[in-house]
């Protein structure tokens, strides 16, 4: 299992260059930046770290085709790839309902959408022209072609890995169908995690895929750093800012997810409260104190067979660096 660490969106951008550039030396497999609507974008974190790295891969989490046009999307990847070439691997999904509500955005037929998406970014970036009405925007002879008389490059052979965002078996199987890899979302349950794993393998086997040329990838969030306890109520507000229906697949083995959505209904903040409990938090996230801690929750994650684990790192600022270096000596103590 091969690890990377990530930033959800809300923190300064400058800070986290330190950071991704000790994951690098640590020889972390990649870094990932998930974009969520009012925050930051995830296009500029990457183009910067792609800037201040040479080698370490950039995940760029969490695009969605609610939130812009696939056009403007395609021309996005197309100049993170210019500057990083071989380092770039897109990230998508349906968006998370409630920011897309503030906007008035929405996603409906998220299926179809998001094949969509995988479909036309894939057609753009190997520099083809489309046209058409489709389930992820319009287009009329549109591609990204080589400007007469300037500097920019062809796009022929840029196409990039991408990956969907799922949960459900539904938006799994279209995944397998359709993408390069899976991002499990956050917030999940050991038990979820290999139910997950054992759904795609079979898929893949259906589809005639190979197991190892599809990555499933477990987003968690993580606090890694002596007396982390007194960060559980961040990581309880993060657990609660997912759609509690999700429970059901999500958080199975941990907590009753049935019994947590209809709480929730009634009274989201009571719910929370209720049912997130410092142990079930400790389960649901990454908590560790240090190498020996890290190293026991890298296994149980190892065991599920997924084949990336992505923290994000969610302590304060200036313990990333050190919790980078424990996860570092922690992967060296299980390969």
């Amino acid at each position: 299992m091969k690890i990377n660490v990530g930033f959800i969106g809300t923190d300064p951008l400058l800070p986290t260059i330190e950071v991704v550039q000790k994951a690098e030396e640590c020889g972390l497999h990649g870094v990932s930046y998930s974009e969520h609507g009012g925050f930051h974008d995830a296009i500029v974190p990457s183009a910067l770290y792609l800037q201040n790295t040479s080698d370490i891969e950039i995940n760029v989490l969490g695009l969605s085709g609610a939130e812009r046009h696939p056009a403007l999307l395609a021309m996005e990847l197309a100049s993170l790839i210019e500057i990083g070439p071989g380092r770039v691997r897109a990230q998508i999904g349906s968006g998370a309902p409630v920011m897309l509500r503030r906007i008035c955005a929405d996603m409906y037929h998220p299926v179809p959408r998001v094949r969509s998406l995988v479909k036309t970014l894939r057609a753009l970036l190997s520099g083809k022209e489309i046209s058409g009405n489709f389930a992820s925007g319009s287009f009329d002879k549109y591609g990204l072609l080589r400007l007469e008389g300037t500097d920019i490059l062809p796009l022929q052979d840029r196409t990039i890995p991408i990956d969907v965002t799922a949960i459900r078996p539904q938006m799994l199987k279209m995944a397998v169908q359709e993408a390069d890899g899976v991002v499990l979302t956050g917030g999940t349950s050991l038990e979820y995690l290999a139910w997950a794993v054992k759904f795609i393998e079979t898929e893949l086997a259906a589809a005639g895929r190979k197991r190892e040329d599809f990555r499933i990838t477990a987003l968690t969030f993580g606090v890694i750093m002596p007396g982390f306890e007194e960060y559980f109520p961040v990581l309880r507000l993060l657990l609660e800012t997912y759609a509690p229906e999700l429970a059901v697949h999500t958080m199975q083995g941990v907590i009753d997810g049935v019994a947590y959505a209809r709480a929730a209904a009634e009274d989201p903040v009571k719910a929370g409260e209720t049912f997130f409990t410092d142990d079930v938090t400790e389960q649901l996230t990454v908590a560790a104190a240090g190498v020996e801690d890290m190293s026991r929750i890298l296994r149980r994650y190892a065991d599920t067979g997924i084949d990336i684990i992505d923290i994000h790192l969610v302590g304060p600022a200036d313990t990333r660096v050190e919790a980078v270096e424990i996860i570092a000596a922690a992967s060296a103590e299980i390969a």
